[in-house]
């Protein structure tokens, strides 16, 4: 080979050379880096396999939570429908306790209708009361009649003697002097004996004098004048 062909075939040879070596120092750097990819890509799956580890640990923590809510759940079930029962008697109670407000509102109204009769009786007791203390009061503090007319007046209105006309004189006398107390006035009685009789009378004082009156007929006579005057009322 002459030397003009030899040195241009050595020069593409030393190129080709550079070129290969150039490439081949290329890929072991790719490889290299490969390499480093797949460490770094197993220490991941090293991780994401913990990871998966401790899900599955959390997993079963939640399922062991699920079986826990589902014993709530029915224990729940359970409350709710023993809440329902105590609704369904607490209704009932409602129900019954609203009919006993209905009777005795019933009642309230019959005892305030009584009331208010009872209240109608208090007022005419009260008024009958204020009556009788009038008259209490009265039969308490008697006077003497004022004058002859005013006893007369007072016989004419009396019945004694025709209400009672069959009772004996002393029980007409008696009477006769209670029917004037009750109208505060002062009537007595008298009983005296003569001729081997026992007479019966009533009398009045009137000013000075002494007058006599037969309860049978309300006869009416003077008995006795020149008296010692006395007060109206024995009591002031």
């Amino acid at each position: 080979m002459s030397k003009a062909i030899a040195i241009p075939v050595i020069c593409v040879l030393a190129v080709a050379f550079l070129v290969t070596g150039y490439f081949l120092w290329s890929q072991t750097g790719k490889l290299g880096d490969a390499r480093d990819e797949i460490a770094d890509l197993e220490g991941n799956v090293a991780s994401l396999e913990g990871n998966i580890d401790d899900l599955e640990g959390e997993v079963s923590a939640l399922e062991g939570n699920v079986d826990d809510l589902e014993e709530n759940v029915s224990d729940l079930e359970d409350e709710v429908t023993d809440l329902e029962g105590n609704v369904s008697d607490l209704e009932d109670d409602l129900a019954d306790s609203e009919a006993t407000v209905s009777y005795l509102e019933i009642n309230l109204a019959d005892a305030n209708s009584e009331i208010s009769g009872l209240e109608g009786d208090v007022l005419a007791l009260e008024s009958t009361n204020a009556s009788l203390t009038d008259e209490l009061d009265t039969v308490k503090s008697p006077r003497h009649f004022s004058s002859l007319s005013e006893l007369t007046n007072w016989l004419d209105n009396d019945d004694t003697n025709i209400a009672y006309a069959g009772e004996r004189p002393i029980v007409q006398a008696f009477i006769l002097m209670v029917r004037a107390l009750r109208d505060g006035y002062i009537i007595t009685v008298s009983i005296w004996e003569s001729g081997g009789s026992v007479w019966v009378t009533n009398t009045a004082y009137i000013g000075s004098s002494i007058y006599r009156i037969d309860a049978d007929d309300d006869y009416t006579l003077l008995w006795k004048s020149g008296m010692e005057t006395v007060p109206s009322k024995p009591l002031p």
